[in-house]
């Protein structure tokens, strides 16, 4: 019983423990870290986070960047919060979106920028789902297109485009506020 154990059992419950999905894998990693958030064991989530983001998960690298914003479980560091919004932001997230543009507008942890800020606007406007926060985007926006001269909105919404036009293509569904873009 015991060789018949070690010779079919172990190789059969390997192969079911490797063959888990990585999604579902990283939702166990990032709810784990989420709930260490939660606790305020700051410096685990941070850690657990720093993990997840590097391979790319987008809501990580987000809460990463926050992490790094406020100084919460690592030490305050505007730059990298920057970059991981960043990150998190060329992947659609709109969260992310939204903090860059604001980072833009204020020139922290980030080159001052209005047209890449207007342009961060405009897309967290369209992918926020959130009423509120989108209307916010929105809102922000157009507060900031009346601070732009007429080529540095159109330089604005041309980089919108450029952005919006490939995460279209990849199955995102069309948007209105997006409709002047060549492709819609």
């Amino acid at each position: 019983m015991r060789q018949w154990t070690a010779r079919f059992v172990c190789p059969v419950l390997s192969l079911l423990i490797l063959s888990v999905p990585a999604t579902a894998q990283e939702y166990w990693n990032y709810k784990t870290a989420h709930t260490a958030y939660d606790r305020g064991d700051f410096a685990l989530a941070a850690d657990m986070y720093k993990r997840l983001a590097t391979d790319g998960h987008m809501r990580a690298q987000n809460d990463l960047a926050f992490m790094y914003e406020v100084g919460q479980g690592v030490m305050p560091n505007p730059g990298k919060a920057a970059m991981w919004y960043h990150k998190a932001a060329e992947q659609g997230h709109g969260p992310s979106q939204y903090r860059i543009a604001v980072l833009y507008l204020a020139g922290r942890g980030i080159a001052k920028d209005k047209i890449e800020a207007h342009k961060w606007f405009s897309l967290a406007g369209v992918l926020l789902r959130d009423n509120g926060r989108r209307t916010l985007a929105r809102n922000q926006r157009a507060a900031l297109e009346t601070k732009l001269t007429g080529v540095q909105g159109a330089t604005a919404r041309k980089r919108a485009c450029d952005w919006w036009l490939p995460y279209r293509k990849s199955g995102a569904a069309a948007h209105p506020a997006m409709a002047s873009c060549s492709a819609e």
